[in-house]
């Protein structure tokens, strides 16, 4: 491998996101999982899947609208303005 080849495969992360993203809905919750590849042996390699739950907001933190949330919205805003 030439000098400048080996840099750049140096430079490049060792951990890589793929494509291949799912994200699934609960009542409370929105998970997003990300398939990752790592360096392994000199290679990218699949290694397993990156977890992230996004909970539901609160009225002191930031996070999805749940369902209820939007029927609360839907049918609530009026009386509420």
């Amino acid at each position: 491998m030439a000098a400048a080849d080996k840099k750049l495969f140096d430079s490049m992360p060792k951990m890589w996101l793929t494509e291949k993203t799912t994200i699934t809905t609960a009542a409370d919750k929105v998970t997003v999982v990300q398939p990752i590849s790592r360096v392994i042996d000199g290679v990218y390699a699949d290694s397993g899947n990156l977890y992230r739950d996004i909970p539901a907001a609160t009225t002191t933190t930031a996070g999805i609208m749940t369902a209820a949330d939007k029927v609360r919205l839907d049918t609530g805003v009026a009386e509420d303005i």
